[in-house]
């Protein structure tokens, strides 16, 4: 969970390959959008926004197909 406004960057070494980053929805616990990200140099950047400030953003592991 971060607050405020800016670029957040996260260490994203040991991640899956493939992934969405998800804020929180109005339930906690539940699933809101999707946040806008890319990697840069094994960093996850997103720019934190006042619709995110205050809410747990989740990095996801995107399914893939069986």
């Amino acid at each position: 969970m971060v607050r405020g406004a800016g670029t957040v960057r996260i260490p994203a070494f040991g991640l899956p390959p493939s992934v969405t980053l998800v804020a929180e929805g109005p339930t906690p616990g539940s699933r809101g959008a999707d946040v806008p990200f890319r990697f840069e140099n094994g960093t996850l950047v997103f720019e934190l926004t006042p619709r995110l400030t205050g809410r747990w953003i989740y990095v996801v592991p995107k399914e893939t197909p069986q």
